[in-house]
């Protein structure tokens, strides 16, 4: 067993995929862990980080661009180029608006 220890700054995404999820940091490093995106979603949905799909988490301060269209997707600092859920799409709009306001 190996321990990873990161602080949530150094997290760009997480990647949902069955019961494992992959944690891509900002230096381009992957780690996988044993661990659901929806345990990770709980735990970090107050911390900066918004569920964009059933199988992407992002932080926040590594977005980019949000195109809201029909194929609404979302582009991060690290290149990574990810759709937003076609249910979640509004709630993300709103959820911009309120931290632009907060700015």
């Amino acid at each position: 067993m190996v321990f990873i220890f990161l602080n949530l700054n150094e997290i760009v995404r997480f990647e949902g995929e069955d019961n494992y999820t992959h944690i891509f940091t900002k230096n381009g490093e992957k780690i996988t862990v044993s661990k659901t995106i929806k345990s990770y979603d709980d735990l970090l949905n107050e911390q900066g980080f918004y569920r964009i799909h059933k199988k992407y988490l992002i932080n926040i301060q590594y977005l980019q661009k949000f195109v809201k269209g029909d194929n609404g997707y979302v582009i991060l600092s690290d290149g990574s180029n990810l759709e937003v859920s076609r249910r979640k799409r509004p709630l993300f709009a709103e959820f911009l608006k309120s931290i632009q306001k907060e700015m």
